[in-house]
Formats: structure tokens, sequence, C-alpha cells
């Protein structure tokens, strides 16, 4: 409703609106549901490749690639990948976050612990994905959150 062929918004604002609107509901909660099967994950891909066709104007018949070059979009795999070790960083930045003690001091899983025949939890993933990149974990500094709130402390 919001563009056509022949008015409506430009191409920027179709783009903005689908990375707000779109794309923001597909990153919501995907650390949790990329451990999905791969057809389950499939079904969004398709909810991209439509929002991506309707924001650039693109038509039906276009590749899926050559969309997401001209949009400036990688694949959900891909993203879902970042949007993963992102998540993994303020992980273990975090002194007191709740999933801390799944990555114990601070080890990934090596090969040999991956099994890659069952669904993939969170850890799994991280550690194949920093195995296949060929990334160490580097040493953050912690994050420590004050025990009294800043407008509460009387500077006088």
């Amino acid at each position: 409703m919001v563009g056509n062929t022949s008015w409506g918004a430009d191409r920027t604002s179709m783009l903005t609106l689908y990375r707000t609107l779109v794309r923001s509901k597909l990153d919501y909660g995907c650390n949790a549901y990329n451990s999905s099967s791969g057809t389950t994950l499939k079904v969004l891909d398709s909810v991209q490749n439509a929002g991506l066709r309707t924001a650039t104007g693109a038509f039906h018949s276009s590749p899926i690639n050559s969309l997401y070059v001209d949009a400036g979009e990688p694949p959900l795999d891909l993203r879902r990948q970042q949007l993963d070790l992102i998540y993994f960083v303020k992980i273990i930045s975090g002194i007191n976050h709740p999933i801390n003690e799944l990555f114990p001091n601070r080890q990934i899983l090596n090969q040999q612990q991956i099994d890659l025949t069952k669904r993939t939890p969170f850890t799994v993933r991280v550690s194949t994905l920093l195995l296949s990149l060929n990334i160490e974990i580097p040493t953050l500094q912690k994050t420590v959150i004050p025990s009294s709130c800043p407008w509460g402390i009387s500077l006088s």
C-alpha cells in the first residue's frame, strides 16, 4: 500500500520500512529458533525475499542472490550467524549473564564434541562458527553493572 510502480514511496524509504518492520521481526528470537530444521527456516527466507522484492521493485523472476546484492541485505542464514556471534560476545562480556556458564572457562567446543546429527543448540552453533572462521575467543573487559542508580547518588 505504501509503494507502487507509478506512485508511492521511493526505494530508500521502502528498504527502510522493510528493515524496521519485517527484518526486525525475522531477527527477534533468532538465537532461539535458529536450531530449527532447515525446511522450517526456509519458510522465513521466502518472507524476506517477498519483502525485498516489494521494497526494490524487482520482478518475481529475478534471481535471489542478485536481489540480496541489489538491496544490500545478507541472506537470513548469514544474518542469523552474525546475530549469534553478537549475542555470544554479549554473553562472555557479562559477569552475571544467565547462560555464561554454558561456556566454561570461555572455551569453545572442539570438533569431537560437536555432534552434527542432532539439532544444534546455541553453544554448538557458535563453537562451529568460531572454528570454521578460525576465531579465538577474545579477552573482553567484563561489564559491571553498578549496584546503585546514578540518579540516586548525592554529589554534595
